[in-house]
C-alpha cells in the first residue's frame, strides 16, 4: 500500500507534495494551530508508514532546511554506526559513574564524621575520591547560545510544513538528513536523542537549521532529574534553567 493510501485510510487526506528536494522527502503543509495534533496522528502511524513526522517550520524555515539537509544512504549508515558506538559509551560511562558513587559517599561520610577540618584538607580528601571522566562522545551537546524553553516555537507559525522522513525512531532523523552543527555532530545528536528517549520518552517533533524541538512523554518530576535532562540536552555550564524542564511536556533548543 502506498504512503498516501495508508494516510488516507487513517483519515489524513492532505495531498502529499515534495517538501524537501533532498531524498526527495514528501509531506504537506498544515496550519500552525493544528500542527501538533497532526504530528501526534502521524507519530501513531509510524509502525505502518515507517516515516517519522518532522515539523520543518514555515516557508522561510523550510527553504533554509532545503539548503542544508541532505539524504545520502552511505552517510546515513556511517552516522548511525557512529551513534550506536557513542550510545554504548554513554551507557558504559553511566554505569561506571553509578558504581563510583558509593565510594564518593564513603569519603564524604568520613569527612563529616571526623569533625571540623581545614577546608584545604576537605578538598584534598574529596579530590582523592574515584573520578569517572566522560568520554568525548558522552559529553553534553553544545550550542552557541540561547536558552532552552519549555514551549515549542515551530507551531507558532501560521503555516507549518511536515516532512515524512524514512525512520522508525525520531533519534534516527539527524542521520537521515546528514545534519550537524559546529558544536555537535549528527551522530552525537542521534545518540543523545536516543538516551533522552530512554530516560524521559523525549521524541523529535521539529527540526530546522537552528532548532531542535522535542515532545516529552515522561518529563522530570524533580529538579535532580531535570538537571540530568538539562545536562544531556545542553550541558550544566550552558545556562540551562533545569527548573523549567520539571513537568514540561516539551522542550525547544536553539542552535547556531
Amino acid at each position: 500500500m502506498s504512503l498516501a493510501a495508508i494516510l488516507a485510510q487513517h483519515g489524513i487526506a492532505e495531498p502529499l507534495e515534495v517538501v524537501l528536494a533532498a531524498g526527495p522527502l514528501e509531506g504537506f503543509c498544515v496550519s500552525g494551530e493544528n500542527a501538533i495534533a497532526v504530528w501526534q496522528a502521524l507519530r501513531a502511524l509510524v509502525p505502518a508508514t515507517r516515516r517519522w513526522p518532522v515539523l520543518l517550520g514555515d516557508d522561510e524555515q523550510r527553504a533554509r532546511a532545503a539548503e542544508i539537509f541532505r539524504v545520502d544512504a552511505p552517510s546515513t549508515a556511517r552516522c548511525l554506526a557512529a551513534a550506536a558506538e557513542q550510545y554504548a559509551e554513554m551507557l558504559e560511562w553511566g554505569d561506571k559513574a553509578a558504581r563510583a558513587l558509593p565510594d564518593v559517599g564513603a569519603v564524604l561520610a568520613q569527612i563529616v564524621g571526623s569533625g571540623p577540618q581545614p577546608f584545604a584538607e576537605v578538598l584534598r580528601r574529596i579530590d582523592g575520591a574515584p573520578a569517572i571522566a566522560a568520554p568525548d562522545e558522552a559529553r553534553p551537546m553544545r550550542r552557541g547560545h540561547g536558552p532552552s524553553t519549555p514551549e515549542l516555537r515551530l507551531p507558532r507559525a501560521e503555516r507549518v510544513y511536515v516532512a515524512l522522513v524514512p525512520a522508525e525512531h525520531g533519534w534516527q532523523v539527524p542521520a537521515q538528513l546528514e545534519l550537524g552543527w559546529e558544536y555537535v555532530s549528527g551522530s552525537q545528536l542521534c545518540s543523545h536523542l536516543r538516551r533522552l528517549d530512554d530516560l524521559f520518552g523525549a521524541e523529535l517533533v521539529g527540526l530546522t537549521h537552528d532548532l531542535v524541538e522535542l515532545a516529552v512523554a515522561r518529563p522530570p518530576e524533580t529538579i535532580e532529574r531535570a538537571q540530568q535532562m538539562a545536562t544531556l540536552l545542553l550541558g550544566a555550564d550552558e545556562g540551562t534553567d533545569a527548573a523549567s524542564l520539571v513537568h514540561s511536556p516539551s522542550v525547544s533548543l536553539w542552535w547556531d
